[in-house]
């Protein structure tokens, strides 16, 4: 499942910044470029898709990743503009672009976009459970069972 378009690619854990603003008081929507980098910047994210195979991914600042699933493992890029979180991997057709929302204090879902693509605003309820994977910064507890921000 490392195919990302149809599985939300791993990617994604966003909150560095944690101390800037309480998940109690943020609203449900989609993450800015200036969040998803301070959030998802230099850290290693873990997460799920749905069919609940887990991978993890280090996000890099200089553009860099290290995507792991299983037994295998792809370096790639990683760039952001807008809400807009994109992957590129060596294999063909490998990676996607995302969509992100915090679900929790340490939870984050991702929804595949297009490129170019307008996602609906705002995101789809949290009890939708429509996303194409939920992640998390693995040096701190995950947060996804967790009741949702507002």
């Amino acid at each position: 499942m490392i195919t990302r378009w149809h599985s939300a690619g791993a990617l994604a854990a966003l909150a560095l910044s944690v101390g800037a603003s309480s998940p109690a008081s943020a609203q449900r929507g989609w993450l800015q470029e200036t969040e998803i980098r301070g959030q998802l910047t230099n850290v290693r994210l873990t997460g799920l898709y749905p069919s609940n195979i887990a991978w993890s991914e280090q996000i890099n600042a200089d553009g860099t990743t290290d995507y792991v699933e299983a037994n295998e493992r792809r370096p790639g890029r990683w760039t952001v503009a807008g809400e807009l979180y994109c992957f590129v991997y060596a294999q063909p057709h490998q990676g996607g672009c995302f969509r992100i929302v915090r679900h929790s204090a340490n939870c984050y879902e991702l929804y595949t976009a297009s490129i170019g693509g307008v996602a609906p605003s705002p995101p789809p309820p949290a009890t939708a459970m429509s996303w194409n994977g939920r992640m998390w910064r693995e040096a701190e507890p995950g947060t996804c069972e967790e009741k949702p921000i507002s």
